[in-house]
C-alpha cells in the first residue's frame, strides 16, 4: 500500500540521518575540520595543485591505481566523501601524499569516485 511505502521511505531516511550524524564533523582547536569521534583525526587536505585542465584530464586515457600507490599521479575524475558529497579531488589535480593519507583514513563505503575495487582513476603516465 502507499502508506506502507511511505513509512518504509521515512524509516530509511531516518536510518541514513542516524548514520550521517554518527559520522559528523567537528571544528578542531586549530580550525581544521575533523571527523567527530576519531582517535586520529583525519583533517581535510588542502586543495591539491592543478596539473592539467579539467577537460583534458577527464577525457585523457586513464588507468585505475590503488590509493596507496597514487601519490604524484594526476586524477582523471572526482573523488570525495559522502556525506557531505563534496569532491576533495577533481580531474586534473595532483594526488598529493596528503590526499592519499586522507582517502586511506576514510571509511571506503563513504567514498565516491573510486572504481569497484576501491582504486582511483588516474591519467595514464606519459600523457
Amino acid at each position: 500500500s502507499a502508506v506502507a511505502y511511505c513509512l518504509k521511505f521515512i524509516q530509511m531516511n531516518f536510518t541514513d540521518l542516524k548514520e550521517y550524524l554518527d559520522f559528523s564533523y567537528e571544528l578542531s582547536v586549530d580550525g581544521s575540520v575533523v571527523m567527530a569521534g576519531t582517535a586520529d583525526p583525519a583533517g581535510v587536505p588542502s586543495i591539491p595543485p592543478r596539473k592539467l585542465p579539467l577537460h583534458e584530464a577527464a577525457f585523457a586515457p586513464a588507468e585505475p591505481v590503488a590509493i596507496r600507490e597514487a601519490a604524484g599521479r594526476i586524477s582523471a575524475g572526482q573523488v570525495g566523501l559522502y556525506p557531505p558529497g563534496v569532491a576533495a579531488l577533481a580531474a586534473g589535480e595532483e594526488i598529493t601524499p596528503g590526499i592519499v593519507e586522507w582517502l586511506s583514513a576514510m571509511p571506503p563505503q563513504r567514498l565516491f569516485g573510486l572504481d569497484e575495487d576501491g582504486r582511483l582513476t588516474c591519467v595514464k603516465e606519459g600523457v
